[in-house]
């Protein structure tokens, strides 16, 4: 599959300036101790470092303003993990 290049992508996408110059983590997901399968464990995690937290006083529950907390993606290798992240990034 051919990319176009990062400044030409740019140009089409309109992600603000406060997610694309975020820091990401890439990891390759853990298997758990309670499955004995291999299916769940495939592929690569790309995931949003959280922003700040807050415990709400009524509820006990943490909130965030953050849109990015639920955003988790997989991909099937390594490499397409960090190109995505060059790609939407500053790079």
């Amino acid at each position: 599959m051919l990319c176009p290049p990062p400044p030409q992508v740019a140009t089409l996408d309109h992600t603000p300036k406060s997610v694309t110059s975020r820091t990401v983590v890439i990891h390759a997901e853990a298997k758990s101790a309670m499955t004995s399968g291999k299916e769940a464990n495939k592929g690569w995690r790309l995931y949003w470092k959280n922003a700040e937290r807050w415990t709400n006083p009524l509820t006990g529950w943490t909130s965030s303003a953050d849109p990015m907390t639920s955003v988790k993606m997989t991909f099937d290798t390594k490499q397409q993990a960090i190109d995505f992240a060059t790609k939407k990034g500053d790079a």
